[in-house]
């Protein structure tokens, strides 16, 4: 994986070797695909810090690729996306790794802020130890809106974490 290559590897419990993005924005643009951040392949010790990343605003029905951190058929292991801020797109954050049998392990998503996601701040499915604390989630979507959904987490001895966050919508849902 590309971060952990050019950062070095940390150890993946204290030490994550983040890169700063602090002052940068990551924008997901195109019409077909608009994802701010791809994750694909099998990445290990990766981590998203301090970056503004954002997708374009989507109407009713849009795809997950039209999230602005999207991983869909991968699974990776300690990934940890931190205090960033997360903008639009229909999902903030679509986290699935296609596979029942395939659980993604030890993702920490802490300390961001995600806004005006349309219809799921985040969506995760197939996922061990996940540590979501520290979040806050704002939307102005008119529609049904899903702060966060979970889908079959936990499978394994690894316990899953879900504190300390905020979710505000101005319709029901979450």
């Amino acid at each position: 994986s590309t971060i952990s290559t050019l950062y070095g590897t940390g150890d993946g419990s204290t030490t994550f070797n983040i890169p700063n993005c602090f002052g940068r924005t990551i924008v997901g643009s195109n019409a077909s695909y608009a994802l701010g951040v791809y994750i694909t392949g099998t990445p290990t010790l990766d981590s998203i810090a301090n970056c503004r990343i954002s997708s374009i605003s989507t109407p009713v029905g849009a795809p997950a690729q039209y999230s602005v951190i999207y991983l869909n058929g991968s699974v990776p292991t300690n990934t940890v996306i931190f205090n960033n801020v997360i903008s639009n797109g229909y999902w903030g954050i679509y986290w699935y790794t296609g596979n029942s049998g395939a659980h993604t392990e030890g993702t920490s998503i802490l300390n961001n802020q995600f806004t005006n996601q349309y219809y799921y701040g985040m969506q995760t499915q197939y996922t061990d130890g996940l540590y979501f604390n520290k979040n806050v989630i704002t939307t102005n979507s008119t529609g049904n809106f899903y702060g966060v959904y979970f889908y079959w987490n936990t499978v394994s001895t690894r316990t899953s974490q879900f504190m300390n966050n905020k979710i505000t919508s101005s319709t029901y849902g979450y």
